[in-house]
């Protein structure tokens, strides 16, 4: 069920969803990623902040997905046109899988992929 993302989509500051098993005290627990590890193409690796204040070193990319905001949350843009754009989500629609975001620079606003965005957790006040 995690959506495949491209190569370099797991950044700091950004909310994940720990989706493995391999991990059972946190499985499907959220946290925000604090670093990132890249040792090869095949092998990158979290350090996260869970939200039970625990931190959790080397999780692989692969055991983790990207975790939304409720609608008003700042999120940043994973991928595509508007890669590492930052804004507001104002609304989502899960069966479309789509969310209408307005950016804060230029306060745009666009439709994009649920699966390109994540809540973005720093400076949430901007």
């Amino acid at each position: 069920q995690p959506q495949q993302h491209h190569f370099n989509w797991l950044i700091p500051n950004i909310r994940v969803r720990i989706v493995s098993k391999k991990i059972p005290a946190y499985y499907l627990q959220k946290g925000v990623v604090q670093d990132v590890t890249r040792t090869s193409q095949s092998s990158t690796k979290a350090v996260l902040l869970m939200d039970n204040g625990q931190v959790i070193d080397k999780v692989p990319e692969r055991y983790l997905e990207t975790a939304l905001p409720k609608a008003g949350g700042n999120i940043i843009v994973l991928e595509g046109n508007h890669h590492w754009k930052k804004g507001k989500l104002l609304e989502r629609s899960s069966e479309g899988g789509c969310g209408v975001i307005q950016f804060a620079e230029d306060l745009e606003v666009v439709t994009v992929s649920l699966d390109s965005i994540a809540e973005y957790c720093n400076d949430c006040d901007e």
